[in-house]
């Protein structure tokens, strides 16, 4: 559940690094700050201009497995679906 209660910083678009991921941890939860973290998307600039932050969960790589099991369920035919909170926190962006 997102983080309502929440006051979104007025300086929301100086936070890189730590500091945004310290607010998208907060705010939407661990699983969507590993999931931008992973992708270096380190401040709302670089957020923005990210056409889809979950497309990397659609990509078929081993080095996405740790990635995926953190933030997908594994199906019986070993595919993996994005778990619905995640989509829905990322739909706030």
């Amino acid at each position: 559940m997102l983080n309502k209660n929440l006051d979104i910083p007025q300086n929301i678009i100086d936070l890189v690094d730590d500091q945004f991921f310290k607010f998208v941890k907060q705010f939407c939860g661990e699983k969507v700050a590993i999931l931008l973290e992973f992708q270096d998307i380190n401040n709302v600039e670089c957020l923005l201009a990210c056409k889809d932050p979950l497309e990397i969960l659609t990509m078929d790589s081993d080095d996405l497995l740790n990635l995926k099991k953190k933030t997908c369920v594994k199906l019986n035919n070993n595919t993996y679906a994005v778990l619905s909170g995640i989509k829905n926190k990322m739909n706030i962006f």
